[in-house]
């Protein structure tokens, strides 16, 4: 009998997890919040690492290591199931920092979010006119940041919740990029990285960022990439497939995005310097990002402190920073440790043939 009412509880917590993989994103999100509303938010989860700091507020990892996206959910899912954890959003005052055709929390579903980008909508629209998206997914851009501007003096206003997915590797400056970002947030507020993953998209070869090219970024201010950092990415970038991005799982060969060419143009466009051409500046794993910030709030650059973290999922990490963050809850040894584990890619290296 008792092994009979097992399987009848087994069976409906399927069914209700399959219910639940049915709903929309944001329906799951607001049933969610009603029922910690009514019976109070689950207990905190004890963390098994045995370290003598304080914990940050972990989102516990989806698996061991860097995981593909669940089947049936976008990488837009992901990104609003692990920020949700950060609480009821529905009403909370939201900045994203160069969302482009893919806000996370877009105005148009309810959010009070504010854009800041680059150009205004129109100049979004055009030039994405060619990847095939309409302009019902660009959202109004309420303050345009042009080259060398200070965000913080452009926007203006402070935010519960500021959101940088896929920007900073973009920024000139990782210092200056937190140092501007932490001046919008308001006491208590949040600032949240969403991060490509160099193993798992077209940065795969380059080498990642250190501490040292962070630091002296911030001391030689430019507001153009150098010459150095185009050539690195014309000549190293590659897909995987047909892809840019791909899952941790995929298998196959790679295969250069350009030619020697390209590079020569690039390097000419850069001498020139009167042209901004956009490319990964930085770039990152996980653990060795996480290191990079705590390294920087250690020596004093940046105020902002680790609050949360989340493995890969897909191609992307995410690390959440706030003004009473206490870091990430790992000995800096334990850092450099990780970090230096996820160099270690398993599997044969493929190219195909030039």
């Amino acid at each position: 009998m008792s092994s009979s009412r097992a399987q009848v509880r087994a069976a409906v917590r399927r069914r209700r997890r399959a219910l639940l993989r049915s709903l929309p994103t944001p329906v799951v999100r607001r049933a969610r919040f009603l029922k910690w509303a009514v019976l109070g938010a689950p207990p905190a989860k004890k963390s098994k690492a045995k370290t003598t700091k304080a914990k940050s507020t972990q989102l516990p990892a989806v698996g061991e290591g860097p995981t593909d996206l669940p089947k049936g959910r976008t990488q837009l899912d992901m990104r609003r199931q692990i920020l949700g954890v950060l609480g009821d959003l529905s009403e909370a005052s939201i900045l994203e920092i160069g969302p482009g055709f893919a806000p996370i929390f877009a105005k148009r579903e309810g959010y009070r979010t504010k854009v800041v980008d680059h150009t205004d909508r129109a100049g979004l629209e055009n030039k994405y006119e060619s990847h095939g998206y309409s302009s019902a997914e660009f959202e109004e851009v309420d303050f345009v940041l042009l080259a060398g501007g200070k965000m913080a003096d452009e926007v203006g206003e402070q935010f519960d919740l500021v959101i940088a997915s896929h920007v900073i590797e973009h920024s000139t400056s990782i210092i200056d990029f937190v140092n501007e970002g932490g001046k919008l947030l308001r006491p208590g507020g949040r600032l949240a990285f969403v991060v490509p993953d160099k193993r798992f998209c077209f940065d795969r070869f380059r080498e990642r960022s250190s501490l040292g090219a962070v630091i002296d970024a911030s001391l030689q201010p430019a507001d153009r990439h150098s010459l150095g950092t185009l050539t690195d990415q014309s000549v190293n970038a590659v897909v995987r497939g047909k892809g840019i991005s791909w899952s941790p799982s995929r298998s196959g060969s790679f295969r250069k995005v350009h030619d020697l060419d390209h590079a020569r143009v690039a390097m000419r466009t850069a001498a020139a310097g009167d042209e901004y051409v956009d490319v990964h500046h930085w770039v990152f794993t996980p653990h060795h990002l996480r290191l990079l910030f705590a390294d920087l709030a250690d020596l004093g650059y940046i105020s902002l402190h680790e609050t949360m973290f989340h493995e890969t999922v897909g191609a992307e990490f995410y690390i959440v920073m706030s003004a009473d963050g206490v870091g990430p809850g790992l000995s800096r040894a334990e850092l450099v440790a990780r970090a230096d584990a996820e160099l270690a890619v398993p599997g044969p290296l493929k190219f195909a043939a030039d």
